[in-house]
């Protein structure tokens, strides 16, 4: 959003226009803090849904890039905006209404995403309404082409997401350093230097490191399709 329409906007709001008088630096997280904490408190107090808004279009850049780095951190295949979207929609549906901490609403939404991010883990690893245990069978292609005697075939787009679904439950079901280490060089594209340093690893220890993760990951997308633990 073009700055001069936000502080526009803000100025608009009686409880931050007071808070504006010096000017806003977008870019200072206490002072994002400063005007994040009445646009909260006004949307529980008055049910103000814009000043939801503004409050998303406020804090959006900040908790965009937090999401970023806790994704990596936690290690989950989730985009950093659905978790930022996520965080909004509690907000929406939070029935305590409780008055938010002044200076300290980034703080808390950090924590509520990082909570986010962990919840999302587990609820991977047990795997979607319907997938089933790990050791449930799997359709056997020539089934699914059509030898069926209890119902219609499932079809390629199904047994596509279901194959998805398994693989992301094998995936969360890895250790967090596992998964990290996995997603540091299958999403970010990272080369062995850049893995030594942000795992604290020796040159030579990445490819061994490595070469186990996948392995886990193999096995782990085994048990996923029946294989036994």
């Amino acid at each position: 959003m073009d700055p001069h329409e936000l502080v526009r906007r803000l100025q608009a709001v009686p409880e931050t226009a007071t808070r504006l008088s010096s000017g806003i630096d977008l870019d200072d997280p206490v002072q994002i803090d400063r005007l994040a904490g009445p646009l909260l408190a006004r949307f529980r107090d008055l049910d103000d849904i814009e000043a939801l808004g503004l409050l998303a279009d406020l804090t959006h850049e900040r908790l965009v890039e937090a999401s970023e780095s806790i994704v990596r951190e936690v290690g989950v295949a989730v985009a950093p905006l659905e978790l930022v979207a996520g965080f909004f929609a509690s907000l929406v549906t939070d029935l305590r209404r409780a008055r938010p901490e002044e200076g300290h609403f980034l703080q808390r939404a950090t924590e509520s995403l990082v909570a986010a991010a962990e919840d999302a883990v587990a609820a991977f690893a047990l795997g979607p309404a319907g997938l089933g245990t790990p050791a449930d069978p799997v359709v056997e292609p020539e089934r699914a082409a059509g030898e069926r005697s209890d119902g219609p075939a499932p079809s390629l787009a199904d047994l596509g997401r279901q194959h998805l679904d398994r693989v992301r439950c094998a995936f969360h079901r890895l250790d967090r350093s596992d998964r990290r280490l996995l997603m540091a060089i299958e999403l970010d594209g990272h080369d062995y230097d850049a893995l030594a340093a942000a795992f604290d690893l020796p040159r030579d220890g990445v490819a061994r490191r490595l070469a186990g993760a996948r392995q886990r990951l193999s096995t782990s997308i085994g048990h996923a399709y029946g294989g036994m633990p």
